[in-house]
């Protein structure tokens, strides 16, 4: 009863009463659309353990989640920093269409000329890389790491598309785009 009445006597007792609007709702259903974005986002990038788990079983679902961890710490652990910058550039220029589309493409050109020989190389290095992180214990994660490091470090570039997105405040283009890509890569995923 105390809270109720608290509640109550405040209502009575504060000059402002507040009220039910849809004034912000237009905030409301921007923060949705990053958050339909984002989850989108983390199921392109999670769901097809969840896949391999359920087709093949456990063993071969750890040798594949190590692998990828390997073949993307590298990447991301570069891109996701990238990601801030490119945020902050972006949204400084974000009213000059034609500067901002000259800025998205370089940014594009340089992520992708840093990502992929990266990603190259580690897929290159993959059984020493793997047997001096994890031991002789963990080879059969080498050739995950052989085939998905290339593709990731390709897939790592589109931090350039988050940025931009998000400097135009434009969720709806990252949520199409990861729904896209979600539609793309996990029947390819579930049929190899």
């Amino acid at each position: 009863a105390t809270p109720v009445a608290n509640t109550l006597a405040s209502y009575v007792v504060a000059p402002h009463r507040p009220r039910l609007t849809l004034v912000s709702a237009r905030g409301i259903i921007a923060f949705a659309g990053w958050t339909v974005a984002q989850i989108l986002f983390t199921l392109n990038r999670q769901s097809d353990r969840f896949f391999i788990g359920a087709i093949v079983g456990r063993a071969p679902l750890g040798q594949y989640a190590v692998g990828t961890d390997i073949a993307s710490v590298a990447t991301y652990g570069l891109a996701g920093p990238m990601m801030g910058a490119l945020f902050s550039g972006f949204s400084q220029i974000n009213d000059d269409i034609a500067r901002l589309r000259t800025a998205f493409l370089r940014a594009q050109q340089i992520l992708v000329a840093m990502l992929l020989p990266l990603g190259v190389g580690l897929s290159i290095l993959a059984a020493p890389a793997v047997g001096l992180l994890l031991g002789t214990q963990w080879q059969s994660a080498i050739m995950v790491v052989q085939w998905l490091a290339p593709v990731i470090a390709l897939q790592a570039a589109v931090v350039g598309v988050h940025s931009v997105a998000r400097a135009m405040g434009q969720p709806r283009i990252l949520a199409m785009r990861e729904l896209i890509a979600l539609c793309l890569v996990l029947p390819v995923t579930i049929l190899s």
